[in-house]
């Protein structure tokens, strides 16, 4: 789908992926809470079995393989949508449901420019709907609760400006959309009514370039910022749980983020296209960080009360000192696709053969500020050759903090040959093969001194995968497809 189609349809959203239910096949699951913007079915197949790409470069989550916010960019940055199911080509690897792939606005040889504004907020939707849940005050026991609705306002000004550099040679186009979120949340606790705010914003801000020196040279870089910036947090809305004790104003946290792609393509005759891209993704998820209390983390593993103890701090099981002093310092994933493509045409039929680098790496440390204490009142400790020991007042275990820390990284290969026959107008032919080298490394590279093998290998000769696929257009205009 191009320009013109999508923005005539844009009215009730922002961002490209709401309109893939539009391609046959395709459905959207926004109550999948582990799929990023909401999980994109195509084919039958789960929200993970998809990929996404934008500006032919891969930018599907590491860890689900969804589409992250910060990649669902908004309309005015968008010049084209693609999406392809039921039998694609062979030079896409890693998902059995669909391939959706954006194409991003370009300048061309007249200057042009937008200002936009787009709002919604409590005021214009109706109230959150009840739901199902256990009773806070009975966990054995169903509770059918009725949500006080927030006061919120979401703001989404946008800026386009476009145009050339070298007319009919260097073009540009640069767009900026932040989205601005306010929600106040007003909960009437027995001890007092109390109130509570929170802001998001999320930056999109988008630089192009495309520089033509020939007819047979093009040349494209794109640059994506989207990070995203929380302040305060908004507790539970349930009265019946008590209101949190720490200061909920200074809780939040920054996720930086950015895109960056470079693509070369060659034509040095009609039949003839060399191309080369380049992708890069960045992302640190470390939302959560701000206003964590840097003090020793203590928990009772066991009541204080059941065993009598003369402690300073009585307390039943699960009680803490603090909320929890669990920082993630950074999560940093990243992204490194490298392509190499070669197309001949020979009448209907395309053949592309080509290579693909993929290296995905993850960086992370997330562990308690200060450390944590486990204290077991008035319990023994038995473990090996220490058996029932214990202090006067029981024991307790300190942990130094480190929960989850590590640097991996793993290089995936891929080559392939495909050939795209169009049999006629509506009816078309995939047939291909694939072969991947790849491995998943471990987070630890040894224990006790010995070396910890990569958990997932494949060889070249692990994974060929042939390509067979047919599509027909049923209609001719792409709303109805076969395949």
């Amino acid at each position: 789908m191009d320009g013109t189609g999508y923005r005539a349809r844009s009215r009730w959203s922002r961002t490209f992926n709401s309109l893939l239910a539009m391609a046959p096949g395709v459905f959207l699951e926004p109550k999948n809470g582990n799929a990023g913007v909401g999980a994109v079915q195509v084919a039958g197949s789960s929200g993970a079995e998809n990929a996404f790409y934008v500006d032919g470069a891969e930018v599907s989550d590491l860890r689900r393989g969804s589409l992250r916010e910060s990649n669902a960019i908004p309309f005015e940055f968008v010049q084209e949508i693609q999406v392809k199911s039921g039998g694609f080509e062979a030079e896409f690897g890693g998902a059995t449901g669909g391939v959706i792939n954006v194409a991003t606005r370009s300048g061309t040889n007249e200057y042009h420019g937008s200002l936009g504004v787009s709002y919604t907020g409590s005021g214009l939707n109706s109230p959150d709907r009840p739901f199902y849940q256990r009773s806070p005050l009975n966990a054995n026991l169903a509770d059918f609760f009725q949500p006080k609705e927030d006061d919120y306002s979401i703001w989404a000004p946008s800026a386009t400006f476009g145009g050339p550099i070298l007319k009919d040679r260097v073009h540009f186009f640069t767009a900026y959309s932040p989205d601005l979120e306010h929600s106040t949340r007003v909960i009437p606790y027995a001890s007092g009514t109390r109130t509570f705010e929170q802001d998001r914003k999320r930056h999109f801000s988008l630089a192009r370039i495309d520089v033509s020196p020939s007819s047979k040279l093009q040349f494209n870089a794109s640059y994506l910022w989207s990070p995203a910036k929380r302040n305060g947090s908004l507790p539970n809305r349930d009265i019946r749980i008590a209101a949190p004790s720490n200061d909920q104003s200074i809780q939040g946290g920054y996720v930086p983020a950015q895109t960056a792609t470079a693509g070369l393509n060659w034509t040095p005759s009609s039949k003839f296209v060399f191309s080369a891209r380049y992708g890069y993704k960045y992302q640190n998820d470390k939302d959560g960080n701000y206003g964590v209390p840097f003090a020793p983390f203590t928990t009772y593993q066991t009541a204080s009360s059941a065993a009598g103890l003369p402690v300073p701090v009585p307390g039943g099981t699960g009680f803490s000192t603090v909320s929890t002093t669990l920082t993630t310092q950074f999560d940093v994933t990243t992204r490194h696709n490298v392509y190499l493509d070669a197309t001949y045409v020979a009448g209907a039929h395309t053949f592309k053969a080509g290579y693909a680098l993929n290296r995905v790496a993850n960086e992370v440390s997330i562990d308690f500020s200060d450390g944590r204490f486990l204290m077991y009142w008035g319990d023994a400790f038995s473990r090996g050759s220490f058996q029932s020991v214990r202090g006067t007042y029981g024991y307790y275990t300190w942990e130094d903090g480190v929960r989850n820390s590590g640097a991996v990284n793993s290089r995936n290969q891929s080559v392939y040959l495909q050939d795209t026959w169009r049999a006629g107008r509506r009816l078309t032919f995939n047939v291909g093969v694939r072969m991947e080298n790849e491995f998943l490394p471990p987070f630890k590279a040894e224990v006790n001194g010995v070396k910890v093998a990569n958990p997932v290998s494949f060889g070249w000769g692990d994974k060929v995968a042939p390509r067979l696929g047919m599509a027909w257009d049923m209609k001719g205009d792409g709303t109805w497809k076969l395949s």
